[in-house]
């Protein structure tokens, strides 16, 4: 499993097989609504492509969503994970889409996940994405558990 990244530094959550290339968290405010993203690449269906990930939190819920650009990048492929409090089923799961007509699936735990402050969970969770059978790009501490 390979990641590049434009700028060399670590994530934060403690994985060691992803990098950030930026993070632009939201002004600290008062706010009912904060989101955090990341960009990252990893090689997906055989290209070397940006993946964005967006943590989004309300008063009501946690959001994950997924965007990986096209070869060209001119087009984008989206998936969203919503995590409810109330709800089990949102927190740990499996989804999958087509990237530039390749099969690449999602899996995410986010059932133990802790979270401080802010919209990003701070560890015990994972976020993986498999293309060609391979686990393409990985963000959490629970690697093994992926």
């Amino acid at each position: 499993m390979a990641f590049r990244a434009f700028r060399a530094h670590s994530v934060s959550q403690g994985s060691s097989m992803a990098e950030r290339i930026t993070e632009e968290p939201l002004p600290s405010t008062k706010t009912a609504q904060s989101t955090v993203t990341c960009i990252y690449q990893a090689n997906i269906a055989g290209f070397w492509r940006n993946v964005t990930v967006l943590w989004w939190k309300n008063l009501m819920n946690h959001s994950l969503h997924i965007s990986i650009d096209s070869v060209g990048g001119d087009f984008h492929y989206n998936c969203k994970i919503d995590v409810k409090p109330w709800n089990f089923w949102g927190k740990k799961g499996y989804k999958s889409f087509d990237v530039d007509g390749h099969h690449v699936e999602v899996y995410w735990d986010l059932q133990s996940a802790k979270f401080s402050s802010g919209p990003e969970p701070s560890s015990d969770y994972y976020v993986a994405l498999v293309s060609k059978e391979e686990v393409a790009f990985l963000l959490g501490d629970y690697s093994k558990k992926a």
